[in-house]
């Protein structure tokens, strides 16, 4: 089960400024084995920091909570529209991107993973070049950009879903689902950063 749109906004966010981690988060799920070997020393630091975000999300109390509430209408669908839903609480939120903001955030950091796009497969660019040319991760933000995310990845889906629907579920338990993520961000972040000086990386 392969989307484009998934929570990519909050491994760039929590990368920290060395571009040579954030590329590595970046291509954490679209490179084989084989290929993350030939990756610099801190492009693989990127790849398991990705994992460890994914890791920690998914073995949260928060996350599994936020998936019980999707479950009755998006099914097995639900961690797909989870991790969507958790990028526009980060995207939509200012205190996260305060004085340049998301649209200068976003532009530094395809700055950063352009510099390394000799490891991205084809895969990975296709991603890239969309993400850009569609502004995907400010699309986060707001719920008309929402509904354009979750109708790609309904079309897109091998089995019959309802992401489509998605938004709805979102206005539907907007209180629940923002204290959710607001309790499990903070914890995300000081794991990460805890990650990052371990290894010497900004």
């Amino acid at each position: 089960m392969y989307f484009w749109e998934m929570n990519f906004l909050a491994h760039l966010y929590l990368s920290g400024k060395d571009d040579e981690v954030m590329a590595g988060n970046f291509l954490g799920d679209f490179c084989t084995s084989k290929q993350i070997e030939r990756f610099t020393p801190k492009m693989q630091t990127g790849v398991e920091l990705h994992r460890e975000i994914d890791n920690y999300t998914d073995a949260s109390p928060e996350f599994k909570k936020v998936l019980e509430l999707l479950r009755p209408t998006q099914g097995k669908y639900s961690p797909v529209v989870a991790d969507i839903l958790f990028d526009h609480f980060l995207a939509s939120e200012s205190k996260y991107f305060s004085g340049a903001g998301l649209r200068i955030f976003s532009r530094n950091c395809e700055a950063k993973l352009e510099r390394h796009f000799d490891y991205f497969p084809a895969k990975a660019l296709h991603f890239y070049h969309y993400a850009k040319e569609t502004n995907v991760w400010e699309a986060y933000a707001d719920m008309e950009g929402l509904e354009r995310v979750f109708y790609g990845m309904h079309r897109r889906a091998s089995f019959d879903n309802n992401m489509n629907n998605a938004v709805l579920d979102l206005q539907r338990h907007y209180s629940e689902l923002k204290a959710l993520f607001e309790s499990f961000f903070p914890g995300l972040e000081e794991h990460c950063l805890e990650f990052r000086k371990l290894r010497k990386i900004n």
